[in-house]
């Protein structure tokens, strides 16, 4: 059994390393809270990301393989359509397509991945005082390219819903942001296993050095629960993450740069490695 928990954990592992870029912005819906000043306003976005890890943690966060070779090579093309004339608030309108190349155990995939779509309404929108709540849902579909006798796949062969709530503060120059996240997954009808779902909890504290430059750090946490094979529950199989990290923003005109890193600590049941990823945002009109 302990090497079939093996395996299923490493499948899980690889969901949780495709998934690196649920933390996509500075806030959920792409750090656009009180930036939106037209009634109708269209991005384009591109999200170059790259992870690696060599560890894989077991479920007491002791390394079970130093070997893992996972890595991600991606860049993902998103548009985003804001709205602030049918119900005063914004509401926010995305699709996201990630392309690239995934390595794992010796293995690799290159192709497009699972396709994202978001919507997503402010239920609190105030510039004067800097307060804004924002509520939504991602919406992943299995587009990816996949094969059970894989290792490594772009795609993960299950839909998965990703209610969100985002809350941010902005006093003066700083700005403070809590974003919670939660995973839902569908069975792998192939494998016959289903992740566990995760809580995703995701801090920000930034401040405007200027007022086209915003250095920030980020805290998430990942808490997931058991994964089940065949309807039944495997025990101790549930993921924990933490990462950390710093960022820096850029913005001119309608043109913005973020550039984030986070490394991995007190993994259980998935990789301990690092990411860095960048969004680079253009205001069509």
């Amino acid at each position: 059994m302990k090497g079939f928990k093996m395996v299923l954990v490493m499948g899980i592992m690889l969901i949780t390393m495709l998934a690196a870029i649920d933390c996509q912005a500075v806030d959920p819906f792409e750090n656009n809270v009180g930036g939106v000043n037209g009634p109708n306003e269209i991005y384009l976005t591109v999200y170059p990301i790259f992870y690696s890890a060599s560890k894989l943690k077991d479920n007491t966060g002791d390394v079970a393989s130093n070997n893992l070779g996972a890595k991600l090579y991606q860049a993902s093309e998103r548009i985003t359509f804001y709205n602030k004339s049918l119900f005063g608030n914004t509401i926010i309108l995305t699709g996201i397509l990630p392309v690239g190349k995934t390595e794992l155990s010796g293995n690799s995939n290159t192709g497009i991945g699972d396709a994202t779509f978001l919507a997503g309404y402010w239920l609190v929108d105030d510039p004067s005082s800097g307060t804004y709540i924002a509520a939504g849902s991602y919406f992943d579909f299995p587009t990816g390219d996949y094969n059970k006798n894989r290792a490594a796949n772009m795609g993960q062969n299950v839909w998965k819903f990703r209610p969100t709530v985002g809350v941010a503060k902005q006093i003066g120059g700083l700005d403070m942001e809590l974003t919670f996240k939660y995973n839902m997954y569908t069975e792998n009808k192939d494998t016959g296993t289903r992740a566990g779902n995760e809580m995703i909890v995701e801090g920000y504290t930034g401040y405007f050095v200027r007022p086209d430059l915003l250095l920030g750090a980020h805290l998430n946490a990942t808490f997931g629960s058991d994964s089940h094979v065949d309807g039944e529950k495997i025990a101790s199989t549930a993921v924990r993450l933490y990462q950390v990290g710093p960022s820096i923003m850029w913005i001119s005109g309608k043109f913005s740069a973020l550039v984030v890193g986070l490394a991995d600590f007190d993994a259980r049941n998935t990789a301990q490695g690092y990411t860095a990823y960048a969004r680079l945002s253009y205001k069509l009109f």
